[in-house]
């Protein structure tokens, strides 16, 4: 290649963003004699070259986010579906395609808008842990004493492993973790032997609230507890009945249970999907808190929404209801391009 030839191909390859020290090292020279050939034949500037070299690399940003959202956003959408977390979802994705940037991927799947389970609820609580929850709350709710040694012989070794460690992390003292144990394996007892037994979601909540504060943890914003909160098992099994159902106790008679009691099916659905669009439309993630805002705005345009809480209950969690939202207007979206 003669100088000329070597000029334009330098002159060219700045112009695309590479940097002076990939050429110089191409051409056995140093990037400040690359520098002064590109200026001496009037090629671009060092600012023209760092703007070349962002557009370059945003560009094949943008196609890596799309051939990731073509090949993985439909597994994404299924298994949040499913209740998967969103770092789970990620976490299954790198193992299969180690070649996956975590950034990227979490820049997609926020920027496709889906809906998945809470991250700490997955990743903190498992299922046996929710359940012995209630069991505490039940026994406490029932002034039931604890029973140290009926806990060593019925309750499975799996959880008090996991319930200890769980405690000893929020620094509850050993003693008290054993009373812990104790009541949860006597109130099991007890619903045994009083078939008719139950508790409201209502009361585990109160409950919780005391437990909580009486450990000295209610000061710690932002971190979750054992016990978790009633929407947290809602959330995983799809109601309070349905809770008490893998419980395995009875039924509140006292406790509300799923209905249409002031608005419609149609009423809950169409709530949901009009504050989704209202989020979208501001770039916001549509929240439980958020929704109390939009719920505000729509009373003042003399619009009656139904609360979150009941959203919630009728869906069975939070975030089923925003999904059943988004997918609705997805089906809407779809029916109306085919007409």
């Amino acid at each position: 290649m003669d100088a000329s030839m070597r000029e334009q191909d330098m002159v060219f390859r700045r112009a695309l963003g590479e940097s002076l020290d990939s050429i110089g090292k191409s051409y056995g020279v140093s990037r400040e004699r690359v520098r002064q050939i590109i200026v001496k034949a009037g090629g671009p500037t060092a600012q023209d070259a760092h703007r070349a070299a962002r557009s370059t690399k945003s560009a094949e940003g943008q196609r890596e986010r799309e051939a990731f959202a073509a090949q993985y956003l439909p597994i994404a959408r299924e298994l949040a579906s499913k209740g998967t977390s969103r770092r789970d979802v990620i976490a299954r994705l790198k193992a299969i395609d180690p070649s996956i940037d975590e950034v990227m991927a979490g820049f997609v799947l926020r920027k496709a808008r889906i809906v998945f389970a809470q991250d700490w609820v997955d990743d903190f609580m498992s299922n046996r842990l929710l359940v012995a929850a209630v069991w505490f709350l039940f026994g406490l709710d029932y002034q039931i004493p604890a029973d140290p040694s009926l806990a060593i012989k019925k309750l499975d070794h799996a959880l008090i492993s996991e319930l200890t460690e769980v405690l000893a992390r929020q620094g509850v003292h050993e003693l008290e973790r054993a009373r812990v144990l104790g009541v949860i394996a006597a109130a099991q007892n007890f619903a045994t032997e009083n078939p008719g037994v139950s508790i409201t979601a209502a009361r585990y909540g109160v409950l919780r609230k005391k437990q909580v504060v009486a450990w000295g943890l209610e000061s710690a914003r932002g971190t979750h507890f054992w016990p978790p909160t009633r929407q947290a098992a809602m959330a995983r099994f799809g109601g309070w009945s349905e809770t008490l159902l893998r419980v395995g106790l009875k039924r509140s008679e006292f406790g509300r249970s799923k209905g249409f009691l002031k608005y419609t099916a149609d009423e809950y659905q169409r709530a949901a999907m009009d504050y989704v669009a209202w989020a979208d439309r501001r770039d916001a993630t549509p929240s439980v808190d958020r929704y109390k805002e939009w719920r505000r705005l729509e009373a003042n345009e003399g619009r009656e929404r139904p609360s979150g809480a009941s959203l919630r209950n009728i869906f069975g969690s939070w975030s089923k209801a925003m999904r059943a939202a988004r997918e609705s207007a997805d089906h809407a979206g779809a029916h109306a391009l085919q007409e």
